[in-house]
């Protein structure tokens, strides 16, 4: 909703606008100065984290017979740190996109471009932290999409920029941050 009424802003007054339209962001800044605050994350890495540190009694895989390669759904992780320098890309570059595109705004996606099965992360977890994960399996959520990922080839012809993080290194630097924030926040 609220792109479009930046586009009809945008349209029908001074207002320019360039939208980033985030896909699945993880991880954590690479000096380990911010990351996941919340107590009980909600988000898939941060439940893999609390199962993996036994601060839950296992990770709950919601919907096994999706149609993907594996039954379980597909989604686009993007590093923070990555979704971070894309905005500055964004606004050292906002001029010269919207020139390009000849609009007052534009929308794009920031992403990998690659989509990861529920079961694919969960591996790449486990290899990272090196050690399984007591994982359970559920009936998919109401509402829950099969799949999402993103088309990148608009931001990377805009903006010349693409995804530089792996897989791994969003996990790792999660990890790291999940050491980190007892020292920060006072809690796991």
């Amino acid at each position: 909703m609220m792109e479009m009424v930046l586009h009809d802003m945008a349209r029908g007054t001074d207002l320019r606008a360039v939208i980033l339209r985030y896909f699945n962001p993880i991880g954590s800044d690479p000096e380990l100065q911010s990351g996941v605050h919340v107590r009980e994350p909600s988000h898939v890495l941060g439940q893999l984290v609390m199962a993996a540190r036994g601060l839950r009694d296992a990770f709950v895989i919601t919907g096994t017979e999706h149609p993907t390669r594996d039954g379980t759904g597909l989604r686009d992780y993007i590093h923070v740190w990555d979704l971070a320098l894309a905005h500055v890309a964004a606004v050292e570059q906002f001029d010269s996109v919207l020139a390009k595109v000849e609009q007052p705004s534009v929308i794009m996606n920031v992403g990998t471009g690659n989509a990861v099965t529920v079961r694919e992360l969960v591996a790449a977890f486990e290899r990272v932290f090196g050690s399984s994960v007591p994982i359970r399996e559920a009936p998919p959520r109401v509402g829950d999409a099969v799949g999402a990922f993103a088309n990148v080839d608009k931001i990377k012809a805009l903006l010349g920029w693409s995804a530089s993080s792996t897989l791994d290194e969003s996990i790792r630097s999660a990890l790291a941050w999940s050491e980190k924030r007892r020292e920060v926040l006072g809690y796991e």
